[in-house]
């Protein structure tokens, strides 16, 4: 029987302990054609996939495939806890979305997106992504209320005389939205400017009475 070539690792980072069991010829500059280190047989692994990997040890060589499982739990054990509330960096983490979420008029259903939440693991992949109705029923509302409050605040201390004007503008999407806003200057002669509400202009309105009244 003619002597096997010698197998190499596979290039970069591998997670799965699986790798231990398979390699590339020298000659496989390319590494396409993945090989088992027990019996040499080539084994389809398409992108690095390892599920084909697995299934080899598992149907031809059950020793090293139990092996595999092992480690691959241990590994699982010992990845970084995720950040639950009430610890402060993930308390910051959540108020940051919150607020950058009206900025941008991002949809509710950012959080859930595929793309947004591989984003979050890359930046810390402890951090938990709350639930989506926690930000539409908790964290928004909370800035909305700190946000109002902060205005009336502000106007009480400050506008003795002032100004209000009206916008009639439209959404992105061309939904009609009407603005009352206040002006006025405070007590270091700064002009101010503060929106007081927001209100969706039905179409049966125009020329009628304001929403607002």
């Amino acid at each position: 029987m003619a002597e096997q070539e010698q197998l190499v690792k596979k290039k970069g980072k591998t997670n799965s302990a699986v790798w231990k069991y398979f390699g590339f010829k020298k000659s496989d500059v390319e590494q396409n054609k993945v090989q088992c280190r027990i019996c040499y047989t080539v084994v389809s692994a398409p992108h690095a996939n390892t599920t084909n990997l697995f299934n080899h040890l598992k149907c031809n060589h059950k020793v090293q495939y139990d092996q595999a499982i092992t480690h691959n739990k241990k590994q699982t054990k010992v990845m970084p806890p995720r950040l639950h509330p009430p610890h402060h960096h993930s308390h910051r983490l959540r108020t940051h979305f919150t607020v950058q979420r009206p900025k941008r008029r991002a949809r509710r259903d950012t959080e859930i997106l595929q793309g947004f939440k591989q984003l979050v693991n890359t930046l810390d992949k402890r951090y938990a992504m709350p639930f989506r109705h926690y930000f539409s029923r908790s964290a928004l509302p909370a800035l909305y209320d700190k946000c109002r409050g902060e205005v009336e605040r502000d106007v009480a201390a400050s506008a003795d005389y002032f100004a209000t004007t009206t916008d009639l503008w439209s959404s992105r999407t061309m939904e009609p939205y009407i603005s009352l806003t206040i002006h006025y200057i405070d007590a270091d002669f700064n002009l101010k400017t503060k929106c007081l509400q927001t209100a969706f202009f039905l179409k049966t309105t125009r020329g009628k009475t304001s929403p607002m009244d």
